[in-house]
């Protein structure tokens, strides 16, 4: 512990020394600059999620420029992210990627970034975000028969995602067998009968697809090889399960989780139809618990509080007038 704090107070100091005190640029929410920042952070971010899904920009809700010395500017951005329904095994680009509608209980989340510009290159230096879904009653009001997120650890969310996966591993029609990487999401729909909504990530195993399901538990992920990665959407009630899967090109999936490039290679796997479909549009991140994520990059709440901040002068408008710009930004999806 006594080590540790001494390389943390070494660390202020010299964040100190490496930015002094400075003054604020004023620049707007919807300024070119902040939305080529704001662009920027989400890549990042999306690139380095490895799990849930990809999100999308919906509004930059501040923001804060000031100079940092020979390092150029600091940015303090503020953004208004929305789920989108790309998970982030899916190599389709993010501008492809649809935004949750209310329907769907979306998920937002709020994102707190610093990031360095020098030379006119933006760096992301460090990132904090809260994420949560919509309330119940928010996505109740808009669609009262919605099915709404359920826990993940409920029993019949469990078992119905277990004969999901044995569904896709029966018909899917693949090389091997495919283990559960992540339950995306999980909604309960009520009416007209009991019926559960996955969303669920797959990943290929070591074993041949001519292996007893039983025995799923012990198989691996394939190395070897690259293996495939896989989306599906299932509908389960009581003994009957529909599910509908698109299973990544290995390659693809590899570069889409580093550069988020390719299309995805689709291959699609569809059962009977189930006694119940969800009234809502297809269905993404787990349940409604609060997640608190944070990047290591770089301390850059160490850097802020070492900085004298002095406020610019707005320029004066023709009346005399300052002129500020406005933040926050322009709502972009909801």
């Amino acid at each position: 512990m006594a080590v540790f704090a001494v390389l943390l107070l070494a660390t202020q100091l010299l964040m100190c020394k490496a930015f002094p005190s400075t003054q604020f640029r004023i620049v707007g929410c919807d300024d070119p600059e902040v939305e080529q920042a704001a662009a920027i952070a989400v890549d990042y971010m999306n690139a380095n999620q490895k799990q849930g899904y990809k999100f999308a920009l919906n509004r930059i809700d501040d923001v804060k420029v000031f100079a940092a010395g020979n390092f150029g500017e600091m940015f303090e951005v503020d953004l208004d992210l929305l789920e989108t329904r790309c998970h982030v095994s899916n190599p389709t680009p993010l501008q492809n990627c649809p935004v949750r509608q209310m329907v769907e209980h979306p998920v937002e989340s709020d994102c707190e970034v610093h990031m360095s510009k020098a030379n006119g290159a933006f760096q992301v230096m460090n990132h904090i975000c809260k994420t949560v879904a919509e309330s119940a009653e928010d996505v109740t009001d808009v669609c009262p028969g919605c099915a709404l997120l359920a826990p993940l650890n409920e029993s019949s969310v469990v078992q119905a995602v277990d004969a999901a996966l044995l569904k896709f591993n029966q018909v899917g029609n693949q090389a091997h067998l495919f283990k559960l990487a992540e339950v995306g999401r999980a909604k309960i729909q009520n009416f007209p009968a009991k019926s559960v909504i996955l969303e669920l990530a797959i990943v290929e195993t070591n074993c041949p697809a001519n292996t007893p399901n039983s025995v799923i538990a012990d198989c691996a992920e394939l190395t070897a090889i690259p293996a495939h990665r896989g989306f599906c959407n299932s509908v389960v009630s009581g003994d009957s399960v529909d599910i509908q899967c698109e299973i990544y090109n290995a390659q693809s999936a590899a570069i889409a989780l580093t550069e988020n490039k390719d299309t995805p290679v689709a291959v699609a796997v569809q059962t009977e139809t189930p006694a119940v479909q969800d009234p809502a549009v297809p269905v993404q991140k787990s349940d409604a618990t609060q997640q608190q994520q944070a990047s290591v990059d770089a301390p850059a709440d160490v850097i802020h509080k070492q900085v004298k901040r002095t406020l610019v002068a707005p320029e004066a408008a023709p009346g005399g007038v300052p002129t500020l710009p406005r933040c926050p930004g322009r709502i972009r999806f909801f």
